[in-house]
């Protein structure tokens, strides 16, 4: 081109400030008070292209540079863009409106780069002018423009809809737009099954239009029906015709989004963040899904990850900075906001705010931790009131840690001693989803705490790193009578206190080198309310009278590979007994070594007594009722940090038929139990990558024959094994319920934030 192109802005507005800057910004001259181009005429002005713009309207997608692009084309086309009318959470009315214009054009082209956030109320001299150009010029776009407002307004515009779409000789693109807003209208008045016909219609039509696809999922998740929501979402993404015009994204970030929302509502937390993330990505980002991002609890890991697009997002998008800065900070990903506020051109006030915010927190994350919990209490000059406590872990999922973690997060969320609140080491699963108590949960997670005073980790692999702030304390169940040499020295030099679920487990540790006063014994519980004698039996179809049970992870250190073939020794096929494995952890911390190839081996062979292998997810009122419905636990494990199962199942009325050593002695009495002699050798496996250990690297071997004759006493002798777990129901209800293990576990915390000096963090 000779030269740039003089571009006019025409608006109803009174003044030129009503326009966006970005607008403003693509064009050279603004004739305010004059909507002419909307008549079909031709402002009085010398200019070479018009840019309508309406008071009150936003510019939804594009940049000054895409508006101003838009007039170095052909200028014998307009260009048609979309524009937005909010309806549905998942989806807008959406016209399209000849914005961008030229004198004496004689075609048009539909914009991909722009798209513009309709306004209302409009103006008088807007309302004159769409009523000419529906009525008097008869324009069909204009005609679907005031449909859409009616439909908005008063709920009256779907029979104008259907007359557009069934009368009105329309061009491909602009029919199956009318069809997809007419479908949406449907769809905001509850007429879910003429929405539906029409979709159906609409899909055999235009099958590669990706928008009706989408709000065909959007019908579904109306219904309930996620499934076919799914394959929906999923073919959308795969569509790649960009003949339609759409709600934007429904091929890719907003389908995206949708499937997170799904999964957030499975449990799927890491698969919802992947949906949400496309969004993000987006220029500029779809909100949605940074708000569902925003409004997720995240591990101080994850969060330190995310806040890298995140900062990236406020550097773009100014609007976001707000929000990703308190994002940051209640993750106390403390970095990410100090490089904001080091580099981005803020305003002296808003800087200032920003900056004492934070250094509150600063203050804060540099007091280290003392060497002791001893020491803190004797330098301390005044006991802290109402101190903060975080407790780190896997909540919203079914595993043992998780388990725990929600019983002594739920003490500290209800303790009066203290502020808690809960952090998450790993993303929740769709198991639970299904948790009772999953609201409460949810509810510690989203907390906030203007002090830290004490941070508590269990989970695994553990965390020695000193806290950011104020005491730390480490929840281990480790297996075996050697430890780790680096752990000490970490637990040494960062860890205030160790919690050792078991007598084995802390000596372990003072014997491998930690001071004894800084090692508790604080053994694990179960919820009499959940695990009980009272609850109603479940046996899996097909078991024959007598059930043994296995729950764990079915792996060498837990024994089941004994298991197998003690079971085989004991029994032939003929013996009216099945054995029952329910796994655990096989999909996660157990994929790469669990013997579950082994065990469908095994079942398939016509000499191996009767056997059920369960390996779905089940929740804890289903696993009490499993316990209750077997005659006996087998648990032959070598090495274990505490048993969780043995407790489990005592506590449900059944004997254990189990190791003799370990934590096991420790409350698996012989009145109550089948006790297997073992012996301690070293362990034919390679060790963990953990670095050297203090001692010889053992296990404890039970022995077969002695663990095949229990299982078949406990077969012939039933009575004596309903009496043992009657024994064992009275006994570990008065030593491991968690009505009288958590009393035990405030006192520590307690102990732990009594002196230590107040330290605020009310910019959180």
């Amino acid at each position: 081109m000779e030269r740039s192109p003089r571009v006019t802005i025409v608006t109803d507005a009174e003044r030129a400030e009503a326009v966006p800057e970005p607008v403003r910004l693509a064009a050279d001259m603004i004739s305010t008070e004059d909507v002419s181009t909307l008549r079909g005429g031709v402002p009085e002005c010398e200019a070479d292209g018009f840019l309508t713009w309406f008071e009150g309207e936003e510019l939804l997608q594009g940049t000054s540079a895409d508006l101003r692009g838009a007039f170095l084309c052909q200028r014998s086309s307009d260009v048609f863009v979309p524009v937005h009318f909010a309806c549905l959470a998942e989806a807008d009315f959406v016209s399209l409106e000849p914005r961008i214009s030229f004198p004496n054009a004689t075609k048009h082209i539909v914009s991909s780069a722009c798209r513009i956030r309709g306004s209302f109320p409009r103006t008088p001299l807007a309302q004159s002018a769409w009523s000419d150009s529906s009525n008097k010029n008869g324009n069909a776009w204009a005609k679907l423009h005031v449909a859409l407002l009616r439909e908005k307004v008063t709920g009256g515009g779907i029979e104008a809809l259907k007359q557009l779409w069934q009368r009105e000789k329309l061009p491909p693109f602009l029919a199956s737009l009318v069809l997809r807003n007419l479908i949406l209208a449907l769809l905001r008045s509850k007429q879910a099954e003429k929405a539906r016909e029409l979709l159906t219609l609409g899909s055999e039509a235009y099958p590669e239009y990706a928008d009706l696809h989408f709000l065909s999922a959007v019908l579904w998740l109306y219904k309930q029906k996620v499934t076919k929501a799914f394959a929906e979402l999923e073919f959308a993404i795969k569509t790649g015709d960009t003949t339609y015009v759409g709600s934007g994204g429904e091929e890719s970030y907003r389908s995206s989004w949708l499937l997170g929302t799904i999964y957030e509502d499975m449990g799927e937390e890491r698969n919802a963040t992947s949906g949400y993330m496309a969004g993000l990505m987006r220029r500029p980002a779809f909100g949605p899904s940074v708000a569902a991002i925003l409004h997720q609890r995240f591990s101080r890991f994850r969060a330190e990850q995310l806040s890298l697009p995140l900062c990236e997002l406020a550097r773009r998008e100014p609007a976001y900075l707000v929000p990703v800065f308190d994002f940051c900070l209640r993750h106390r990903a403390f970095d990410a906001p100090r490089r904001l506020l080091r580099t981005l051109p803020l305003p002296a006030e808003i800087l200032e705010t920003f900056s004492a915010r934070l250094a509150e927190v600063d203050q804060t994350a540099r007091v280290a931790p003392s060497e002791s919990h001893a020491a803190a209490s004797a330098t301390a000059s005044h006991a802290a009131e109402n101190p903060g406590v975080i407790l780190e872990g896997p909540f919203l999922s079914i595993s043992g840690h998780a388990r725990i973690n929600r019983e002594l997060g739920r003490a500290l969320l209800d303790a009066k001693c203290c502020e808690a609140a809960l952090e998450p080491s790993e993303p929740g699963t769709r198991s639970g989803r299904l948790l009772p108590d999953r609201e409460r949960i949810v509810e510690g997670l989203r907390r906030a705490l203007s002090r830290v005073d004490l941070t508590i980790r269990h989970f695994w692999p553990p965390d020695f790193r000193r806290a950011p702030e104020g005491a730390l304390a480490c929840i281990i169940p480790w297996e075996h009578r050697a430890v780790p040499r680096a752990w000490v020295r970490e637990i040494e030099r960062s860890v205030d206190e160790l919690w050792a679920p078991s007598e084995f487990v802390a000596e372990a540790f003072v014997k491998g080198g930690v001071s004894g006063d800084r090692v508790q014994v604080l053994p694990y519980g179960f919820h009499p309310a959940i695990f009980n004698c009272e609850v109603k039996p479940w046996r899996p179809p097909g078991c024959r009278s007598c059930v043994f049970l296995y729950v764990g992870g079915t792996i060498r250190r837990k024994g089941a590979d004994l298991l197998l073939q003690a079971y085989a020794d004991a029994f032939s096929p003929t013996d009216d007994v099945t054995l029952v494995i329910k796994d655990t952890g096989s999909s996660a911390f157990y994929q790469h070594s669990n013997l579950l190839p082994q065990i469908r081996s095994t079942m398939r062979r016509t000499n191996t007594p009767h056997m059920v292998l369960l390996t779905q997810e089940i929740d804890d009122a289903k696993l009490a009722s499993l316990y209750r419905g077997c005659d006996a636990l087998v648990f032959p494990s070598r090495g274990e940090g505490f048993g969780m199962p043995l407790v489990e199942a005592m506590a449900c009325g059944k004997p254990v038929v189990t190791t003799n050593a370990g934590p096991a002695r420790e409350f698996c009495p012989r009145e109550a139990s089948y006790l297997i002699r073992a012996t301690e050798t070293a362990v034919p496996d390679i060790p963990p990558p953990f670095g050297e250990f203090s001692g010889a690297w053992t296990w404890f071997e039970p022995d077969l024959a002695e663990l095949a004759s229990a299982m078949r006493r406990v077969y012939e002798n039933r009575e004596e094994a309903t009496e043992r777990g009657a024994t064992a129901a009275r006994q570990i209800a008065q030593t491991h319920a968690w009505a009288n293990l958590l009393p035990k576990y405030l006192e520590r915390v307690a102990q732990l934030t009594a002196g230590r000096p107040q330290l605020s963090v009310a910019g959180l």
